[in-house]
């Protein structure tokens, strides 16, 4: 598997043995027919052992492709942080702020292989939209009781 960003390469190998020869063909290949240059201390050839890049995590020798843990905890801290019940803004503009990321993190890590996790998130952003519309209807309920105490005689 050979995977490419920017400057940036990685090509995953079953085993060591292979990885020491496979590698100077790689750059050579790179340098010469793609007339592109690799860094040298971010690129390479490794093997496929809970090796982290750009976000995923790739495992097993066939290579599993799955989201690093440091991605999903960032995901988790801006939903809250998107769809936070302090955060004054009116709830038409947080959904389509929340909309708008979870869209563009699905796209980007949508094609892992981790459907229970993408279950599982699904869920939990469901239940922090419903518990803005909980509050949001608590202090709505508050405000009209408190008005009409005012005003009953």
């Amino acid at each position: 598997m050979f995977v490419r960003y920017a400057d940036n390469f990685v090509t995953f190998v079953c085993s060591e043995r292979s990885a020491q020869g496979v590698f100077p063909s790689v750059q050579r290949y790179l340098t010469h027919v793609l007339k592109l240059d690799a860094n040298e201390q971010q690129s390479g050839v490794r093997l496929s052992q809970d090796y982290e890049y750009l976000g995923y995590v790739f495992t097993g020798k066939r290579v599993t492709i799955t989201i690093a843990p440091k991605k999903l905890q960032a995901f988790n801290r801006r939903v809250k942080e998107l769809g936070g019940r302090s955060s004054g803004v009116s709830m038409l503009r947080r959904l389509t702020d929340l909309n708008r990321y979870v869209r563009g993190w699905t796209g980007y890590c949508g094609w892992c292989q981790q459907f229970d996790l993408f279950d599982k998130l699904y869920g939990w952003i469901r239940r922090q939209i419903r518990m803005c519309f909980w509050i949001w209807d608590f202090w709505l309920t508050l405000s009209v009781l408190s008005i009409s105490r005012v005003f009953v005689l």
